[in-house]
């Protein structure tokens, strides 16, 4: 006995005389027992004996041309062309993208960078320095200079070595 998963599976087959003659007694067998195949099994003969009546009157439809361009799309299968309608909202997105980051970047471009601040009065470059005398054994020694470029005569020994 087979299993109602497997009828179902052929009732079609069952129904266009396509199966074994072997697998369409099991078939039988098993709608005869079963409840659930056996509505399956009228539904499905009922659709096909409505189709045999309703097909006549369209025509019938060439079936050997229908299965040769099947055939065919699937040697050839065609390239999937983006739709209009994705090309229109990718557009719409990239323009919308546009306008709001315009205005945050022309912020960004305007804002002013802090001023440095501005040197102290009469020192040169900036820098302040301490001008101490101080005497050692009776000597005085010169002030000190900036720590930038020293003045004229610096460099100089003090004692003509």
């Amino acid at each position: 006995m087979i299993s109602c998963r497997v009828c179902r599976e052929h009732l079609s087959g069952y129904l266009s005389r396509e199966l074994p003659t072997a697998l369409r007694t099991q078939v039988a067998a098993h709608i005869d027992s079963c409840d659930a195949c056996y509505a399956q099994y009228a539904q499905m003969r009922e659709v096909s004996s409505e189709l045999a009546r309703t097909l006549p009157t369209l025509g019938t439809p060439r079936m050997d041309k229908m299965w040769a361009a099947v055939e065919s799309d699937l040697r050839h299968p065609r390239r999937e062309t983006p739709r209009i309608d994705q090309v229109r909202y990718s557009v719409i997105v990239i323009v919308l993208l546009i306008a709001f980051l315009m205005p945050w970047t022309l912020r960004a471009q305007q804002s002013e960078l802090p001023t440095p601040p501005t040197p102290a009065a009469g020192t040169p470059l900036g820098t302040p320095v301490a001008a101490v005398l101080v005497k050692v054994n009776d000597a005085v020694t010169p002030p000190l200079q900036s720590n930038y470029a020293p003045s004229m005569g610096a460099t100089d020994s003090p004692r003509g070595y």
